[in-house]
């Protein structure tokens, strides 16, 4: 007799933690991307003469974030420069996968290889940069860019003639690899561009001759022309049905009715003379007992009947 286990209703203890995992990273996200945005406006809208701790100008304050902005954006601005912006993908795209609720393993990495390639990128614009001047306190690179710079400081006074071209590669190189580490860091789900295989490349062919030169070819001429595929090779023309398989014909006649299977015997009957048997040996049924109705077990009976109708999604009442 097949038997069915009965329904289990599913752990409200785990479902209670999944939903408040998924609500945290819910909200995460929400506060991530108000905060992305916060830093783009102030970074859009910094002004060198609003009141943060960086300068001592007491007016009106024009960054559109107000003073937190103000202070946000020169804070970034001083550390790395320019390079700052870079943060804000990286931010904007850990918001996104967090609303969307997307694993993220790796984010602690992927927030350190970007930082290095942010560092990268602010050495190159402090190298493009002879002396901080204009708008910035600490110059395009920042205060990140002014020390990494030091070395090449260094380098371009040992070399003196062509501290120009060194410095111009360096600038080449810091910002490349600074730009690459951070691009590889965002872990895209669809590649912005891709870079060429290099190993599939195949020098172009040159012809040597045009069509219709009668000239005599060497045998080194021979070498370099490149040898007929299998491809290029003229394929024979099919030949006709009737003359690759020859048709053989049996003059003699067959004949194709199916052979009859004899017949089988047919069983004998068994219960031909059988007769039943007497009523006399039927005995009366004993009289039943008075039987009275248990409420209470009828009760049971009936919650535990709508109890599995709820388990296979019946709703009724008994």
């Amino acid at each position: 007799m097949a038997t069915r286990y009965p329904a289990q209703s599913p752990d409200w203890r785990l479902l209670v933690i999944q939903s408040m995992k998924r609500s945290f990273r819910l909200l995460g996200g929400v506060v991530l991307l108000c905060l992305t945005l916060f830093l783009a406006f102030a970074l859009l809208s910094f002004h060198p003469t609003d009141a943060s701790l960086t300068t001592a100008a007491g007016g009106d304050t024009e960054n559109w974030m107000g003073v937190p902005g103000a202070h946000a954006a020169s804070w970034l601005l001083l550390l790395v420069g320019i390079a700052s912006g870079l943060f804000l993908p990286l931010l904007g795209l850990f918001a996104l996968r967090l609303l969307r609720d997307m694993p993220q393993q790796g984010w602690k990495r992927q927030f350190a290889v970007a930082t290095m390639g942010i560092l990268l990128v602010a050495l190159s614009a402090a190298l493009w940069e002879a002396s901080p001047s204009g708008r910035l306190t600490a110059g395009l690179g920042g205060i990140s860019g002014f020390l990494l710079e030091r070395p090449f400081d260094w380098l371009d006074a040992q070399t003196g003639v062509y501290s120009g071209w060194i410095r111009l590669l360096a600038i080449l190189l810091t910002g490349a690899i600074g730009l690459t580490l951070w691009y590889r860091s965002l872990q895209l789900e669809r590649a912005l561009f891709r870079m060429p295989d290099w190993r599939s490349w195949q020098w172009p062919t040159i012809k040597l001759f045009r069509k219709g030169d009668d000239d005599i070819v060497d045998v080194a001429d021979e070498a370099i022309i490149k040898a007929p595929t299998k491809a290029d090779r003229p394929r024979p023309k099919p030949q006709q049905l009737s003359e690759r398989v020859p048709q053989i014909i049996d003059p003699t006649p067959r004949d194709m009715t199916p052979a009859k299977k004899p017949a089988a015997p047919k069983q004998a009957e068994m219960f031909r003379n059988a007769s039943l048997p007497p009523l006399e040996l039927l005995k009366q049924a004993p009289p039943r007992p008075a039987q009275t109705v248990d409420r209470d077990a009828l009760e049971r009976n009936a919650r535990l009947l709508e109890s599995v109708l709820t388990d296979f999604g019946v709703k009724g009442e008994i």
